[in-house]
């Protein structure tokens, strides 16, 4: 077993201070308590179970702290190797961000439509790289070429009209910019 952030494993040096705080303030609200209340009455009240709660408690608290570190490091078995098959074809997708496409003539509006479609092309490229150009007046690389279909949605998710540089669309300047990426 590996772990992806071995750093955060150091943490588990912290755990033991809580726990002696606990235990310390245990001990220490005891003999308040005693001040206060004679130990028989105490002892025919509460029997044992408030040392068994706090020694449950306590435990689970220690394994759920653990456990937490545990997790925060990012545990990983084995390797997968995964084989991607790619066809050699390099598909760039332009979209443009301008304020035209801010327009309700298509539900909801051109621009989640036109991402919606695209969402659907990058479905269909299967070992094909993409990457995804954002323009206006001038044009921005968003996503290089990548057959990381995860990270295309994700870039695509988030594209909104200010993903580009203000000015009137120059589809010419994008095409341009496409050409030489």
């Amino acid at each position: 077993m590996t772990f992806e952030y071995p750093a955060v494993l150091l943490c588990l040096w912290l755990i033991p201070i809580p726990v002696i705080y606990m235990l310390w303030s245990r001990r220490h609200s005891r003999g308040r308590v005693s001040k206060l209340v004679h130990s028989k009455i105490f002892k025919k009240r509460y029997g044992n179970d408030a040392d068994k709660i706090f020694n449950v408690q306590l435990t689970l608290f220690t394994i759920a702290a653990i456990l937490l570190v545990l997790a925060a490091a990012r545990p990983r078995w084995g390797e997968r190797e995964q084989v991607i098959l790619t066809s050699g074809r390099n598909v760039l997708i332009l979209l443009d961000v301008s304020r035209s496409m801010l327009a309700n003539d298509v539900h909801p509006n051109r621009l989640e439509r036109a991402k919606a479609d695209i969402s659907d092309l990058l479905d269909e490229l299967h070992g094909d790289r993409a990457g995804i150009m954002a323009f206006r007046k001038g044009a921005v690389l968003l996503c290089p070429f990548t057959t990381d279909r995860a990270f295309l949605h994700q870039t695509l998710e988030g594209i909104t009209i200010d993903s580009a540089p203000r000015g009137e669309t120059d589809i010419g300047e994008a095409i341009e910019a496409a050409l030489q990426t």
